[in-house]
């Protein structure tokens, strides 16, 4: 068993020396050495650094967290692998929120939520399609009956977007078969920070997009026959 001093080096070779002052706040985030070493084991050290130079120590165990427990291990291996725009991204999410509304606790579970989404591998294929789908009373994008469902949206008979609906038939996320310029080409996709609410998932509101690769690939399945309104890529 190691010394509280040995695991402290321990963490210390895990980070270059610009990071190094940040290990204090992760230990103090864990409880103590033994528990972050622990948790830097589970996800390896090199996902462990990138984190630590994305986020401190309060922050990011915030957003572990508030991920579901068997989830957390793997939220944090999925963000470390995303771009660092990507990244970058989702460490900025809805700063209107948190300026406007004192969201510390809303911008984390914004955050957790999208991590959750990506995680998510459950959708049935092949997907059903047809119109846009309206809001349910409440606002959101969700439908019971739509549980684990991928719903094509055609839009003069192409493929407009995907949206994915969780097991409880909440929308979680879309993927966008339009440009938005930038690197927004067809095929990005917006997790959604808040589920079911279509609205926070996009830029104007705070939202993030993801690009092709970094969310599971069936998402982006069309119907037998039908093509994206943009090539994909482009």
């Amino acid at each position: 068993m190691l010394t509280t001093a040995e695991e402290t080096t321990a963490l210390q070779a895990m980070l270059p020396a610009p990071l190094l002052g940040r290990l204090k706040g992760y230990i103090t985030a864990w409880g103590d050495t033994t528990k972050l070493l622990a948790f830097t084991r589970r996800i390896g050290a090199a996902s462990f650094a990138t984190l630590v130079g994305d986020y401190y120590g309060d922050k990011l165990f915030n957003m572990y967290m508030a991920v579901p427990a068997l989830l957390r291990d793997n939220a944090m291996t999925t963000l470390a692998g995303l771009s660092a725009v990507t990244r970058g991204r989702i460490a900025d999410i809805y700063p209107h929120v948190v300026i406007n509304g004192g969201g510390y606790l809303l911008n984390t579970s914004a955050q957790a939520a999208i991590l959750e989404a990506l995680l998510f591998g459950g959708v049935v294929l092949p997907p059903l399609s047809g119109p846009n789908i309206p809001l349910s009373p409440t606002g959101l994008l969700g439908d019971p009956t739509r549980g684990n469902q991928l719903y094509t949206v055609l839009a003069g008979g192409a493929g407009q977007k995907n949206y994915i609906f969780n097991a409880a038939g909440i929308c979680i996320a879309e993927v966008d078969f339009g440009n938005h310029g930038g690197d927004a080409v067809s095929g990005h996709c917006h997790p959604f920070g808040l589920p079911g609410c279509v609205a926070f998932a996009h830029h104007n509101a705070g939202g993030v997009h993801v690009h092709a690769g970094e969310y599971p690939a069936a998402w982006a399945t069309l119907p037998a026959g039908i093509l994206p309104a943009v090539p994909l890529g482009t």
